[in-house]
C-alpha cells in the first residue's frame, strides 16, 4: 500500500488503486497542478509519489 508522506498529510484524503490505476483524492482546500483538480490519477504510485509535490492550496 502507499504511505503518504507527512507533509502531505493534510492534503489528501484517500488513495486507492483499482483496474484503471491509482487515484488520489484531495480534501477540500487543497488542489492539484495547474488545472486545480481535486483528483489525482496516476498508473503507479511511484508516478503519484512525483505528482505529490505539484498539490497546492487552493487560493478560491
Amino acid at each position: 500500500m502507499f504511505k503518504i508522506p507527512k507533509k502531505y498529510q493534510a492534503a489528501i484524503k484517500e488513495v486507492y488503486k483499482d483496474e484503471d490505476g491509482v487515484w488520489c483524492n484531495l480534501n477540500n482546500g487543497f488542489v492539484h497542478g495547474v488545472d486545480g483538480t481535486h483528483v489525482i490519477h496516476c498508473e503507479t504510485f511511484s508516478e503519484l509519489r512525483s505528482e505529490l509535490s505539484d498539490i497546492r492550496k487552493d487560493d478560491d
